[in-house]
Formats: structure tokens, sequence, C-alpha cells
């Protein structure tokens, strides 16, 4: 079983223990609220399928590399992480892994950024891709992308649009012909695809309860 100090292309069977010391080294300490805005209790939130995506994208990302993050550990990447909530332009965090190749570097910061904010990142300003990825450039902090791309570009004018309680998935699927497509990246929520037969949902709930500390 895996600990938090093995490799992160491991197939090793994470533990609960690993689960939460992971969870707390991406977020912080469990909240202190009783239960979240769904009114299940705190201490029954479950990250199963957060960290299906997690081993999933460590193991993408290690072959992806080449085999140049296949030391990484489950530890190194909380680290860089931590740099990532302080703010840390990607340059600044560059040089604190210096003693690592450019390639398990860059992959490095990318993932450890997938993982915390469950979206994907790029440090080129044009990347062809079949999802959606952030532009995050070497002297900001990763906020700045963040709020570059989601926060609106102006303010719009007009009637506020108030969906129906049967506005659903099941209902857009039913009457609209709108198949849905689930989806671990933020970026592509509601994004239309294949000639806007398809929509992108984005399904981990358990994760942004847990951005709501």
């Amino acid at each position: 079983m895996a600990s938090i100090n093995d490799s992160i292309g491991s197939n090793n069977y994470l533990t609960a223990t690993t689960k939460r010391l992971i969870a707390q080294g991406l977020w912080g300490p469990e909240p202190a609220v009783k239960q979240y805005s769904n009114g299940e209790p705190s201490e029954q939130m479950n990250l199963d399928a957060y960290f299906r995506f997690y081993t999933t994208s460590c193991v993408r990302a290690v072959h992806g590399s080449g085999g140049y993050m296949s030391d990484q550990t489950h530890q190194q990447i909380l680290n860089i992480a931590h740099h990532l909530r302080n703010g840390d332009p990607r340059d600044s965090i560059r040089r604190s892994l210096s003693h690592l190749s450019r390639e398990c570097v860059d992959g490095s910061i990318n993932l450890a950024a997938q993982l915390l904010l469950m979206l994907k990142f790029t440090s080129s300003r044009f990347t062809i891709s079949g999802t959606e990825q952030l532009s995050w450039t070497s002297d900001s902090a990763i906020a700045v992308s963040i709020s570059e791309y989601f926060l609106p570009k102006q303010e719009t004018e007009g009637e506020v649009v108030s969906l129906e309680s049967s506005f659903t998935g099941y209902n857009i699927e039913k009457i609209a012909g709108i198949e849905i497509f689930w989806t671990d990246n933020l970026a592509d929520h509601l994004r239309l695809m294949e000639d806007d037969t398809k929509v992108a949902i984005f399904h981990h709930v358990t994760f942004l309860e847990c951005q709501l500390k």
C-alpha cells in the first residue's frame, strides 16, 4: 500500500491515511463545519471519485514525461502545491527544483496545479488540445491565469435567466437530445462539443465542497 513518500507512478493502493494526508496537503485541514451545503455530514465526505482522478493523473504524467517523473513522490508534488497556494510564480518554483531536469520540473508543476485545482495548465501561450487548458506563464502567480480565464471580460446587460428545478441533466438529454460528457476538468464545464451534440459537465461535487472552507 502506498505511503505519502512513495512514487506517484506506483501501482500501490493509496491507503485511507495517505488519502487524508494528500487532501490536507492540497486544501488544508478538514473543515470544522458539521455539514456541507448538500446536507452531507463533513466526516462522511467521500473523495473516492477525486482519488480516481488523482491516481490516473499521476500515472499519465509519469508516462507522458518519458519516465522523467518516475521518482517524484506524492509528498514532493504536495510541496509544489504549497508553493502554488503561496502565490509563487512558475519561475520561482522552477528555481526551487533546479536539481531536477527541466522536463521533470515543468511536468511536476503542471501536475501539482492539476491536482490542486482540477484544471489543466500549460506554460505555452498557444496549445492545441481536445480539452481546455489555461496558459500560465513564467512570471506570474497561478491565480492570475485563473482570474483571466474565469472572470468575465465585460459586464453584460439583459434579463437574468432563472432556470427551473426541472432543468436537470436527465431532461437535457431527454428533451434537447444533448448528450452529457462527464469531465474532470473544471475549465470544460458547460462546454459544448461535437457540433453542439454533447455538453461537458464537471461532476466532482465533493471537490467543490472542499473549496468552500
